[in-house]
């Protein structure tokens, strides 16, 4: 018994889930027709069905059985699935995949909307349980995805984010040639009195033609997050990676020749299995070359069930340690360059709460911004003469 490639256990239509939106689920069982009789399928809240193969399946495209469950409650749910033989006794289990519901919006009161457009990833990072546990790639269609955020804007968010576990990935499953871009321009124009930020992006997705056609968003955020996990070449091979580090400086030369000073950000993994300190040094080369505004940096740490976590050369805690340590102190140098390069500037804010007697916000890079005000700024978009930093923080006055 073995999915189809294409057709993994994974449900037809698109999350977000939501209480009472039915979820079309459909697979692939070989042999079906021959060995298999039905299939049972169980949620882990006790839902469970039992379904027998139909003329209405499409084998031409891997499909030999689907179902569908409308669910009470957004949440996660466990599929389960034991395809039944002749002799009427269930095999063993088949698969279970966990889909999570996100329904779009934010808390109440807040200025920034999440809009979930992705879920699932076939990347396989050697150093990463996801696939394993959240699935294929599944996008929430491009017309859904354009209701929401006219929604979202409709009900007064002024930013709204893209999010999935990798965005990079949308379109991948629709199969009808439309990518990211095509989804980030058609949100733009459904909410165009609304920012419109992007999640964290898999480094090939900047391209000449992404750069051209989002420059020309006025409402996109100048603010991309570039997973980097290593500036090492052979680190990244081990990692599995799709790209070295050649084609990922190329993704940061397009950004920053395409936007006016945009923020280019980042995750670093230190301490990965087999890294030498020459390739530790590599990687720190690298980073200073990319001048990052912003850095996530984190110490290897082993998942049970992954590739990486069975390798030789495991690095010692400390010396994990240590490697962060030395990678924090250049990204706060690098971070401390890229925010005094604005004073003088006016950013647009867009403010959140009142906090030390200063009004605190957002610029479109992300980067904080605090100035003085009496009024109730709360959702408000205002310009920000930037007049210095504290600490990872701009400070401003309101523009007159």
């Amino acid at each position: 018994m073995a999915d189809a490639p294409d057709n993994p256990l994974a449900p037809r239509t698109r999350p977000p889930y939501y209480a009472g939106a039915p979820i079309e689920f459909a697979g692939y069982v070989d042999d079906f027709d021959r060995t298999i009789c039905a299939m049972e399928f169980s949620l882990d809240d006790g839902a469970s069905w039992t379904a027998y193969p139909t003329a209405a399946v499409d084998k031409s495209r891997g499909v030999n059985w689907r179902f569908v469950y409308t669910p009470e409650a957004p949440g996660r749910y466990l599929l389960k699935v034991r395809p039944v033989t002749e002799d009427g006794e269930p095999s063993a289990l088949v698969a279970g995949f966990a889909f999570e519901a996100l329904p779009a919006g934010g808390l109440e009161g807040r200025t920034r909307a999440m809009l979930k457009v992705e879920d699932g990833c076939v990347n396989f990072c050697t150093y990463c349980i996801i696939p394993y546990a959240r699935g294929p790639v599944r996008s929430l269609p491009m017309a859904e995805a354009e209701a929401e955020a006219k929604r979202l804007a409709e009900e007064g968010y002024r930013e709204i984010v893209l999010t999935g576990i990798e965005i990079s990935s949308w379109g991948q499953d629709l199969r009808d040639g439309t990518g990211l871009i095509d989804l980030v321009e058609a949100v733009c124009a459904a909410a165009p009195g609304a920012r419109v930020r992007l999640g964290s992006l898999e480094p090939r997705t900047i391209t000449g033609e992404f750069c051209r056609r989002a420059a020309r968003l006025p409402n996109l955020c100048p603010h991309f997050h570039l997973s980097m996990q290593s500036g090492c070449d052979a680190t990244l091979k081990r990692m599995n990676r799709k790209y070295d580090t050649a084609r990922y400086y190329e993704s940061v030369r397009l950004l920053r020749e395409s936007f006016a000073r945009p923020a280019i950000t980042t995750d670093l993994i230190v301490g990965f299995p087999g890294e030498t300190e020459e390739e530790f040094t590599d990687t720190l080369a690298f980073v200073e070359r990319c001048a990052f505004s912003s850095m996530h940096i984190f110490p290897y740490s082993r998942r049970p069930g992954t590739p990486a976590a069975g390798m030789s050369g495991q690095i010692p805690r400390a010396e994990q340690e240590a490697r962060a340590g030395r990678a924090g102190l250049l990204a706060a140098r690098l971070e401390g360059e890229y925010l005094a390069g604005w004073v003088g500037a006016t950013l647009p804010v867009l403010f959140e709460e009142e906090t030390d007697g200063c009004w605190r916000g957002h610029a479109p890079n992300y980067v904080e911004v605090r100035a003085p005000a009496a009024e109730n700024l709360h959702n408000v978009l205002g310009n920000v003469v930037i007049t210095g930093v504290q600490d990872t923080r701009l400070m401003g006055v309101l523009e007159s």
